[in-house]
Order: C-alpha cells, then structure tokens, then sequence
C-alpha cells in the first residue's frame, strides 16, 4: 500500500508541475483574474486528490466495518447502515458555496468576452465612416446617394426614378423631395423593403 500513496503523490505532483510549466511557457497571464482563478484551481485539484487519496488509502489498512448490517442481502453481500460521510457533506458544501460565488459574483461578466470586443470593432469601424460622412462636400454627398439609390431603388423604381410598370411608384411625380430624403435616411417599410 506505500506504494500506492507514493504513486498518488507522485502523480499529484507531475499534475502540479505540468500546470506551472504550462503557465510559465505560454505566456499566460497571471494578473488576469480569470487564469489565476484557474491555476489556483488547477494547483488545488492536484493537491485534494492526492491528499484524499493518502488519506483513503492508509484508511483502508487500518479501518474495520461498523454500522449495523441492514436485513437486505443480495448472494450473500450486506450493506451497512454507516452515516453519510462528513467529508463528502464538507465538499458539497463547499462546491455549493463556490458555485454561489461564481454564479453571481465570480464569473467574469466584467471582463473580456467575444461581444464586447465585436461591439467595440464595430464602434471603431462606425467612427471611422462618420468621420468621412463629417468631412463629406457636397459633391461626394451626392455621388453616395446616386450609388445609394441605384443599388437600393432602381432595381424597382428604375434608374431615373420614373418606375417601372406594374413594379413601383414613379418618384418623379408621386413623391416630394423630403419624402425621397425621409426614405433614403431611414428607410421604408411600406413592403418590407430597405
């Protein structure tokens, strides 16, 4: 049995080793809360099994059956009537309280995560068109309307705005300038078009 807990406790701290390594040789970063949570817990699995292993181990050399023999059996094999272990009531414990913190106050809501970052992609890709849009002269205002309205309107409405028979209204006589405006800045959704 001594070298079943040597073995255990070797292999705990091959478990420990490998986890430090891989921090120290992937570059990562320990100051982020998120890997640092994870080595601790990384570091504290490695020492719980081999310490319950030991324990459990030496605890099988020595320890007799106790509790009273319950009448059912089956070919022969009896349970025991023991109490619920207090270390397995000590660790539901403390998974529950763990998982409670990091359900509602661990879990790194605050931090980096694959939205926040396309948000602020988005946000830098939005300031860098309004910038241009800012500085626009008149001339480029126009020219992005005309390819605005050809990729948009005229496929329905056709490229001078006279429409299409049996497609769309005629823009030239239907509709006013404002009401052109209205729709080019923000949209129509009279049949569900852009």
């Amino acid at each position: 049995m001594n070298a079943l807990v040597l073995k255990s406790l070797a292999f705990a701290a091959v478990l420990i080793i490998a986890t430090i390594a891989v921090v120290m040789y992937m570059d990562i970063d320990l100051s982020d809360t998120v890997n640092a949570i994870t080595m601790g817990g990384a570091i504290a699995i490695a020492t719980l099994t081999s310490a319950v292993s030991a324990k459990y181990i030496n605890q099988m050399k020595t320890d007799k059956a106790t509790g009273e023999l319950l009448e059912d059996n089956w070919d022969g094999i009896g349970e025991r009537s023991n109490e619920l272990p207090s270390g397995w009531a000590y660790t539901f414990l403390a998974v529950f309280m763990w998982s409670m913190w990091y359900g509602l106050i661990g879990y790194p809501v605050f931090t980096y995560n694959q939205i926040g970052e396309y948000n602020e992609e988005v946000l830098a890709h939005k300031a860098k068109y309004e910038e241009k849009f800012a500085n626009a002269t008149e001339d480029d205002l126009k020219n992005m309307g005309k390819s605005l309205f050809f990729v948009q309107c005229a496929p329905c409405h056709g490229n001078t705005g006279d429409g299409l028979s049996g497609k769309a209204h005629d823009f030239t006589k239907r509709i006013s300038y404002e009401q052109v405006l209205d729709v080019i800045k923000n949209g129509s959704n009279k049949l569900g078009y852009p």
